[in-house]
């Protein structure tokens, strides 16, 4: 009895885990893009400032 109370219980548990472990990777992608996008204008930035 306990047991199939427990079964859903944790297949509810694994997707919500799954589904933070898909939030975690999506965060984590948009900050480096994020990042990268703000590191390469920095350095276009300077690039163009430098030659001019």
């Amino acid at each position: 009895f306990i047991i199939c109370l427990l079964k859903p219980l944790f297949l509810a548990m694994f997707l919500i885990y799954c589904n933070y472990l898909l939030l975690l990777n999506l965060l984590i992608f948009c900050w480096s893009r994020q990042i990268i996008v703000h590191f390469n204008l920095s350095d276009i930035f300077s690039k163009s400032y430098r030659t001019s």
